[in-house]
């Protein structure tokens, strides 16, 4: 959702995960046989690259492509998600400069728009001042 944190998306990505393919399991490698090793990191890595797919693509435009330009190729899902975190803040703090820098334009125009107006009052009344003298002066017209 766009209001919501990409920490809460993975949270609820891990535990909708978890729902539907099971907890992963998780050995002591220092007893258990080379071959439960093998298959649980093979399996560790299969869940990781299916979760990574999903991650990617439930999240914003604007977060993916951030992450798309820090990942690479043999990224572990919990790296990705750790450069998630990060360029979800970067996008936000992006967000945050153009609003104040928007802003800080209108605010720029605004003052501006406030001395053309000052400055052409002022010069309506310069001209009717002359006008008025103008008048009255009572040029006499000459055959």
């Amino acid at each position: 959702m766009p209001d919501q944190s990409t920490q809460t998306y993975v949270s609820r990505l891990n535990h909708l995960y978890d729902i539907i393919h099971g907890k992963e399991i998780v050995l002591d490698e220092t007893i258990a046989p080379p071959e439960a090793v093998v298959l649980a990191r093979s399996l560790r890595k299969i869940r990781g690259e299916a979760k990574q797919k999903i991650l990617l693509k439930g999240l914003l435009p604007k977060i993916v492509q951030a992450v798309w330009t820090r990942i690479n190729v043999n990224s572990h899902y919990e790296d990705v998600c750790e450069i998630v975190y990060a360029a979800e803040t970067i996008v936000n703090r992006m967000e945050q400069n153009e609003e104040k820098s928007l802003k800080a334009t209108i605010a720029g125009i605004s003052s501006h728009e406030d001395e053309q107006d000052v400055e052409l009052q002022r010069q309506k009344n310069k001209l009717t001042k002359l006008e008025k003298q103008l008048a009255d002066l009572n040029i006499e017209q000459r055959p």
